[in-house]
């Protein structure tokens, strides 16, 4: 069960974790649910949630000069390589040929 609120949500609070605790308690007295998990979103976690989604970016490219880096915790793969300019401008412009800003969203560079 997902819980969203616009508000804050202090995990730590008793009262919210009370509630949380009777919720799941009434699910499961129903026998109709295996399994019952609880989550809470704040207003926080909604944001991130929408950043993520919103700023996705998706291009593909020909990437032929490429070595597979080692494994980095928290990563499922990483590369290093040589790309040419014409690809690198496919990677951030969008499909109007004008540089995609949210490419450079998360990244000082731009």
């Amino acid at each position: 069960m997902y819980f969203a609120t616009a508000g804050v949500i202090d995990n730590e609070d008793a009262n919210t974790r009370a509630l949380e605790q009777r919720v799941v308690e009434d699910l499961n007295s129903l026998h109709i649910f295996s399994h019952v998990d609880f989550y809470l979103h704040d207003a926080i976690q909604l944001q991130q949630q929408y950043q993520r989604i919103s700023h996705r970016n998706i291009r593909e490219i020909e990437f032929p000069q490429h070595t597979l880096l080692p494994a980095i915790n928290g990563i499922r793969q990483a590369f290093i390589g040589v790309i040419p300019v014409s690809q690198f401008l496919r990677l951030i412009t969008d499909e109007d040929g004008q540089l995609n800003r949210r490419v450079f969203y998360d990244n000082i560079r731009d």
